[in-house]
């Protein structure tokens, strides 16, 4: 079985900018740049997303892209 939360990568990334807007956390430069790279980290390769391939790099690039708009906005 497989469950498909998304039609596309655009309909990901749009949902990401939303959740990003509705976070509305306060600026703060320092987590803008720190945090998306932890996250990408984490992502792919302590939750082993280089297994995954190419699918897991774009996976782990996308929600580091969230980190970064959450604090920026």
């Amino acid at each position: 079985m497989t469950h498909l939360a998304y039609d596309n990568v655009d309909d990901f990334i749009a949902k990401q900018k939303l959740y990003s807007e509705l976070s509305q956390k306060k600026k703060n430069i320092f987590k803008a740049l720190m945090s998306p790279c932890w996250t990408f980290v984490k992502l792919y390769f302590f939750k082993r997303g280089f297994m995954d391939g190419w699918h897991g790099f774009v996976i782990a690039k996308i929600y580091s892209q969230y980190t970064f708009w959450k604090y920026i906005k």
